[in-house]
């Protein structure tokens, strides 16, 4: 990957002059507006996360900090940036352990800008974006390699001055370009890996008394109990007690997956084995594609392999109800996404920050940090530690929760 830190630039293009546009910004309520309404009608690839009335509910308490970039020629709207201002975390790893954090007030665009690929186009955005005073700088998530706007950041004029910082390297986002069938979508495997994939069902169906199901939620009578069953799924997991992460607001979830329900957009998943719930899965899905946005599932079970069982039903579960033409895995490397996956592509987050010393200072000790992290682990891995080490990291999160419950 290119190294953002601290780059130069070459000048940009000149602006079109054909016809003057203009760069509109619009703030809370405001971004479900008539020029929303037009952008989203000239185009259906605006995905669920951008949809201004789903931004409306998601960020329903911080409206004051949300707000969208609308490029206008003429009369027609050509183009739609929702953003967030939001303090930002900076944070810098051992491993999967957070170290510490710098906080960084930031203009976070939700999502990639669906603007004209023109210089000029993008040069009034992040004039525009620039000039508000509120925040640090920029933050663009998941900006994919191959995109222009990735091209664009890397020989404009317009942020030539800015601090341009990548947390880390670019990493592969991995999504199913969902065949005719699953019988076709299963060709992507050998033969052997197949008849293993086949035989973990089996296995955790034995270790079920034969009561192995899979429950699909997609209506809103069904959300109070799923959401109840999955935290109880969740508090269990690694992810709860080493990092802080998992399902920790249920009656905010409840009121977010019946949001989506009612307009057809939830998807989620129980895994029940002789009727308990051991895994879950949560997704939204809209006419483009199916957005998996959490899994967890009880460690009692691990050795019956629910995260993979979990998986492949659902995967199945794709072909019967609703099929969509992309399953995407989201954001974030696994070894379970490169495994199920059919395609990737590169992406990696941009801080675009003022050349500020606490700017500065923190991408400074970040990139120390991470080198430092990177060589710790290339370490670790040398000599067939890594695994083990976070195995039983894991492991022991889990444990000594369950000790100081028990007690």
């Amino acid at each position: 990957m290119e190294d953002f830190f601290m780059t130069s630039s070459t000048e940009a293009e000149q602006p079109d002059t054909a016809e003057k546009r203009t760069l509109q910004v619009v703030w809370g309520e405001q971004v479900a507006g008539t020029a929303a309404a037009k952008c989203e009608a000239a185009s259906h690839r605006i995905p669920l996360h951008q949809k201004p009335v789903w931004l409306l509910h998601h960020h329903a308490h911080e409206l004051q900090h949300l707000g969208a970039f609308f490029l206008h020629q003429g009369d027609e709207t050509q183009g739609y940036a929702p953003f967030l201002i939001q303090k930002r975390r900076l944070k810098s790893y051992l491993g999967e352990l957070n170290l510490f954090s710098f906080g960084l007030q930031c203009i976070r665009f939700l999502g990639l800008p669906h603007f004209p690929e023109e210089t000029s186009a993008y040069d009034h955005l992040f004039a525009s974006a620039l000039g508000l005073k509120q925040s640090e700088g920029l933050f663009l998530e998941s900006l994919p390699s191959n995109s222009f706007l990735w091209n664009y950041l890397q020989h404009n004029s317009v942020t030539h001055k800015l601090i341009r910082y990548a947390p880390s390297k670019t990493v592969e986002h991995f999504v199913i370009n969902v065949p005719t069938s699953f019988d076709e979508y299963m060709t992507k495997f050998s033969s052997k890996t197949r008849s293993t994939l086949l035989r973990r069902i089996r296995k955790l169906e034995k270790a079920a008394g034969d009561k192995l199901r899979l429950e699909r939620v997609t209506e809103e009578a069904q959300v109070d109990l799923f959401v109840e069953n999955a935290v109880t799924v969740s508090r269990k997991t690694y992810q709860w007690h080493l990092l802080s992460l998992g399902l920790r607001e249920p009656e905010r979830l409840k009121a977010e997956l019946k949001f989506l329900a009612r307009r057809g957009w939830a998807r989620c998943y129980l895994l029940w084995c002789n009727e308990k719930p051991i895994a879950f899965m949560l997704c939204r899905q809209d006419p483009m594609a199916c957005y998996y946005i959490d899994v967890g599932f009880d460690p009692d079970w691990t050795q019956y392999s629910p995260g993979t069982v979990l998986q492949l039903l659902v995967l199945q579960d794709l072909f019967e109800f609703k099929k969509p033409s992309v399953f995407d895995f989201g954001t974030g490397e696994g070894e379970h996404k490169r495994f199920f996956g059919t395609s990737s592509y590169r992406e990696a987050d941009l801080y675009l920050l003022r050349p500020k010393p606490h700017a500065l200072f923190a991408c400074t000790v970040h990139r120390t940090t991470s080198a430092a992290s990177s060589l710790a682990v290339g370490l670790l891995e040398r000599l067939d530690l890594k695994k083990k080490i976070k195995k039983m990291v894991r492991r022991h999160s889990v444990t000594q929760a369950s000790s100081g419950e028990s007690e």
